[in-house]
């Protein structure tokens, strides 16, 4: 039997950026502290604590919960998801060291929202309200966004004549699609602006493929990363032998019986050190 790692797997290239600038900063040896869960992977973040990161919950920061001394000497560090700009402020007038990780799409997302704003357009944003990503773009336009995210939510909105439309860059295109069609419908005059990444969307396009040219799939990714959900219910639509996995202590023997290819792949937050470590247990549970 095969086992095959997707080339395309491991982080996206906003991810891969932070962990670098992080690590680098680290290797320096200054202590840095980041503003909230630099990404969605439990056991990567428990590998970068393990170099020395500490991590502040980022709305008890901005609510000014968060005790000096967690942060006194140290340098804080804006994950990728990006911040607002009055959470920006707080932290330039505390005059806390900081480094910005903030992907450049979400950076340009950020110009986007603000700039529309400013011309008096609504701002609907295709996402979901809680992700830091979407809590951000929100500061860009007074809090006075809208936010869709389930079919049925434009339903009961009022849209103004003039709607700036962008969306949370992980989400799926055909979300986003949805949201589109329904909104331009009823607006005078509608500014569509794909924000989504392009390589959340080439991925997209990619698994699917990779689902299919595999007899078993397994998806290694923690639960609570929104883009590997994504992926994943597209792997599964395709190939029903498809298994969502966050430790090797989660694979089942039975699940390879008859299978001559096994692919492995995660989300844009599943580094390939964990895929590679997948392989080598996969392997010793087929030998065992």
């Amino acid at each position: 039997m095969e086992i095959r790692i997707d080339q395309y797997a491991g982080f996206c290239p906003g991810v891969r950026k932070a962990i670098e600038m992080l690590e680098t900063e680290i290797e320096t040896g200054v202590s840095v502290v980041a503003l909230g869960e630099l990404i969605h992977n439990e056991r990567e973040i428990d590998r970068l604590k393990n170099l020395g990161l500490h991590t502040v919950d980022q709305e008890a920061f901005q609510a000014g919960q968060v005790d000096s001394s967690e942060i006194s000497d140290r340098k804080l560090f804006i994950r990728a998801h990006g911040i607002s700009p009055q959470l920006r402020q707080k932290i330039e007038r505390s005059k806390i060291a900081h480094v910005d990780g903030t992907c450049w799409l979400v950076k340009r997302s950020q110009e986007i929202v603000k700039d529309y704003y400013q011309q008096g357009y609504q701002i609907v944003i295709v996402g979901k309200k809680k992700h830091p990503e979407v809590q951000g773009l929100l500061g860009f336009c007074n809090n006075e966004g809208v936010v869709v995210y389930q079919p049925g939510d434009e339903e009961n909105l009022e849209f103004s004549d003039r709607v700036l439309l962008v969306a949370q860059t992980t989400i799926d295109l055909s979300r986003f699609d949805y949201f589109q069609k329904k909104i331009e419908k009823g607006v005078g005059n509608l500014v569509v602006k794909n924000t989504i990444c392009p390589v959340v969307t080439n991925r997209q396009r990619h698994i699917i493929e990779f689902a299919e040219s595999n007899d078993v799939v397994v998806f290694v990714a923690d639960p609570h990363s929104s883009n590997s959900q994504v992926l994943f219910k597209l792997c599964k639509e395709k190939n029903p032998r498809s298994y969502f996995v966050t430790t090797t202590d989660e694979l089942k023997k039975d699940w390879f019986k008859g299978a001559k290819t096994v692919g492995l792949t995660g989300g844009a937050s599943t580094p390939v050190w964990q895929l590679e470590e997948f392989k080598q247990q996969i392997t010793k549970t087929l030998t065992h």
